[in-house]
């Protein structure tokens, strides 16, 4: 498994068939996360936030390991396309099931942006 850097998000390249997420639950702030969880945005402010497109959403499958570093994984597709593309979403996380922050990094991965996690928008 390796993580890719493409137009300002973190996306996982795995073997489907060596892809096996541990289904851990995670809380962000109050909100309890389990792998299923339909999330429309993560975080409150533009600048330490990340959000799903109109009429599509991130859903939560679970953690992986790359490089030694915990990455919390999401999937995505898009109401025009749905089922036939998957995007995965991953951020960095410190090894807690409470994070208050996950980290993207830039393509260089030098630097980076956090993202607040403690606020959480869910699809119903």
């Amino acid at each position: 498994m390796d993580i890719v850097n493409q137009y300002g998000a973190n996306y996982l390249v795995c073997n489907p068939l060596e892809y096996d997420p541990k289904k851990e639950t995670l809380f962000f702030g109050d909100t309890k996360i389990i792998p299923g969880t339909k999330i429309k945005k993560i975080g409150d402010k533009k600048r330490n936030s990340f959000e799903a497109q109109e009429g599509s959403f991130f859903k939560y499958e679970g953690t992986v390991i790359v490089k030694e570093v915990k990455h919390c994984v999401f999937s995505s597709t898009w109401k025009d396309n749905p089922g036939e593309f998957i995007y995965r979403f991953v951020f960095a996380m410190s090894e807690t099931d409470r994070p208050e922050f996950l980290f993207q990094s830039n393509k260089t991965n030098q630097s980076g942006a956090d993202i607040d996690c403690t606020k959480v928008t869910l699809i119903q």
